[in-house]
Order: structure tokens, then sequence, then C-alpha cells
């Protein structure tokens, strides 16, 4: 019986000890080993999603978001339109095209010198696109530059180093 009570106490002492840990800021999850081993595999390749993306439908909606991006903080008005060019040129389902939006949200804000990177973000996806689609995409960034105002420096930089970066892989 005593060794019984001894070990629901270890098990006791244990789980507070844990709960502690995690009360004050200490991730039980780095105990994991397969999490761990996922992180350590994800630190060796050391790459940024942002310039892994390989299907040019990604890569147009991402650099579609970017352009849309540097005009400051997207209106509705500019989601709506964007997420429409998303269905109707892309075409992603409805669903897709939200999920898409969310999805170039976050890439875009994981490196803030992306405009200065653009021959390293579109290079994983060269080998999917179409010479269609290198004409098209430079025709999209300036529809969605043009939207509400004129373009701003920015955006036509940006949409002139995508163009460059496609004709000049197209050599």
């Amino acid at each position: 019986m005593h060794i019984i009570i001894a070990v629901i106490t270890a098990v006791a002492g244990l789980l507070w000890a844990l709960n502690s840990l995690q009360r004050s800021g200490f991730d039980l999850n780095s105990l994991n080993p397969f999490y761990w081993a996922r992180r350590r595999a994800w630190e060796q390749k050391q790459i940024n999603p942002l310039y892994a993306i390989e299907t040019s439908r990604e890569l147009a909606a991402v650099l579609l978001f970017a352009v849309m991006r540097q005009a400051g903080d997207p209106t509705k008005e500019q989601k709506e339109h964007l997420l429409s060019l998303y269905t109707n040129e892309l075409k992603f389902t409805e669903t897709d095209s939200a999920e898409m939006y969310s999805v170039a949200s976050h890439l875009i804000n994981t490196d803030p010198n992306y405009m200065h990177k653009v021959p390293d973000l579109i290079a994983p996806s060269l080998g999917t696109m179409s010479d269609d689609q290198k004409t098209a995409i430079p025709n999209l960034l300036k529809q969605v530059a043009t939207f509400s105002s004129a373009p701003n420096p920015t955006q036509i930089d940006f949409t002139q180093a995508v163009d460059a970066a496609l004709n000049q892989q197209k050599r």
C-alpha cells in the first residue's frame, strides 16, 4: 500500500512541476522529440517559405498581394478586387482565394526586404510557368497597382523588377 501512495505522490508532483513550468513560460512542446526533429530539420534548411513557392499560381497570388500592400494597408474594396482576381484570373475557388489571401499576407510579412529580392522570389516557380503566364503576371500587377489610384513609385519599381526578372528568365 505504501508503494502505491508513493507512486501517486510522485505522479502528482511531476504533474504539478510541469504545470508550474508551463505557467512560467516554458514550452512543454520543446520536450517532444518529434517536434524537436521537425524544428531542427527546418532550421537546417534555413529557407524563408516566401522564397520556396513552387507553383506559378501561388507566386502570382503572393505578388499581387505584395503590390496591393505597397500602397498601404488594404481597404475592403481592394481586398474584394484582389479576391475576384484570384477567383477569375488565377482560377482559385472562393474558399481557396480567401485562404491564399491569408497565406500571401503572412508570407509577405515574413521578409520586409522582399522587394529587393525579386529574382530569388521568382526562381523556384519558373519551371512551372508558361510564356503566357510570364506575360500575364506583370499585366495583373499593373491592374492591381492602378485599381484605386495611380501607382506609387514603390509599386512601379516592384512591377518593373518582376517584369525584368520574368523577361530575363525567358531568354
